[in-house]
């Protein structure tokens, strides 16, 4: 784990969003949405974490422990309330992400751009 010059600053709106539970923390989530392609923390082997995303973790560490944090949210998720077609997208990415690359197998070609003879030209 590597710490950054932004790492305060994360954890300070980590704490903020859990002090402040999921509802009134939401909008430390916002503030940290222009610092997008800042990183928070560099993670070894597994890349970086940017602010946004650790926000994240911090909206749903603070719904997991907020008392009725879980039970609003399936709440939510009945037919006819505005979770459920989240949860419907939520479901057909996540079966496309499974199948699509086994259904597309030898449709598609990938155009990389490498050193080939030095110069750099497109490779397929």
């Amino acid at each position: 784990m590597q710490f950054l010059t932004t790492t305060p600053l994360a954890l300070l709106l980590f704490g903020a969003i859990l002090l402040l539970g999921p509802v009134r923390g939401l909008w430390c989530f916002f503030l940290s949405m222009p610092l997008g392609s800042a990183a928070a923390l560099g993670l070894t082997g597994l890349g970086t974490l940017s602010m946004p995303d650790f926000c994240i973790v911090a909206l749903w560490v603070s719904l997991l422990f907020h008392r009725v944090g879980l039970a609003n949210l399936a709440g939510t998720l009945k037919p006819g309330q505005p979770g459920f077609l989240l949860l419907l997208v939520l479901v057909i990415s996540a079966i496309g992400a499974i199948f699509m690359p086994r259904v597309m197998t030898g449709w598609t070609d990938v155009f990389v751009v490498a050193s080939q003879a030095g110069s750099d030209t497109l490779v397929l």
